[in-house]
C-alpha cells in the first residue's frame, strides 16, 4: 500500500473527508493543530465541506486555551450545472479526453459541451493537455476539490 504524501493537498482532503464522513453519526470536533500546513488547510477545507466545528489549540503557549473557529458548511451545489458535474466525473474516472470523446460519452452536442468546458476552464476546474495538434481536457486539482465538495453534500452511505 502506498504511503500518503503529507504535501498532497487533494489526496489528503479526499482521505479526511472520507474519514470524517465515516464518523458522521458521532459528534465530531476537529483540532487543526500540528502537521504540515497543507494538512491543516486540507483539514479546514474538509470541515468547511462537512460543517464540522473546528478548534485551534495554540501549541506554542504554555497553557493553551482552545480557540473555536467560526467555520460554516460550504456547499458547491450552485457552482456547477448538473452537466458540468457530469463532465468532471467523466474526466476524473476516465482521465484526459478530447472534446469529441467527451461529447460522444456524454451523448451531447459539441456546441453544448463547448459551453460547459469553457465555464469549467474559467473556473479552473479543467485544463488542456496538448497531444500533437489535438488537445485533451484534463480535470485539475480544483476540479477534484469541486467534485469532492459536491460528493460531501450527499448523505453518507448507511446514514
Amino acid at each position: 500500500m502506498d504511503q500518503p504524501i503529507p504535501f498532497d493537498y487533494v489526496g489528503t482532503l479526499e482521505r479526511l473527508v472520507g474519514d470524517l464522513r465515516s464518523v458522521a453519526d458521532r459528534r465530531v470536533l476537529f483540532n487543526l493543530t500540528g502537521g504540515p500546513k497543507t494538512m491543516a488547510v486540507a483539514a479546514a477545507m474538509a470541515c468547511l465541506l462537512l460543517g464540522i466545528p473546528v478548534l485551534y489549540v495554540p501549541e506554542e503557549e504554555p497553557n493553551p486555551v482552545p480557540i473555536p473557529l467560526p467555520i460554516v458548511r460550504m456547499r458547491y451545489v450552485n457552482m456547477l450545472t448538473p452537466k458540468m458535474h457530469e463532465v468532471l466525473h467523466v474526466l476524473a474516472a476516465k482521465g484526459d479526453l478530447s472534446a469529441a470523446e467527451l461529447a460522444r460519452g456524454l451523448r451531447i452536442a459539441h456546441s453544448t459541451l463547448d459551453y460547459h468546458l469553457a465555464r469549467l476552464e474559467r473556473l479552473g476546474a479543467i485544463g488542456w493537455v496538448a497531444e500533437g495538434r489535438r488537445r485533451r481536457a484534463a480535470i485539475s486539482d480544483l476540479g477534484r476539490v469541486l467534485l469532492l465538495g459536491l460528493e460531501a453534500t450527499k448523505p453518507s452511505e448507511g446514514a
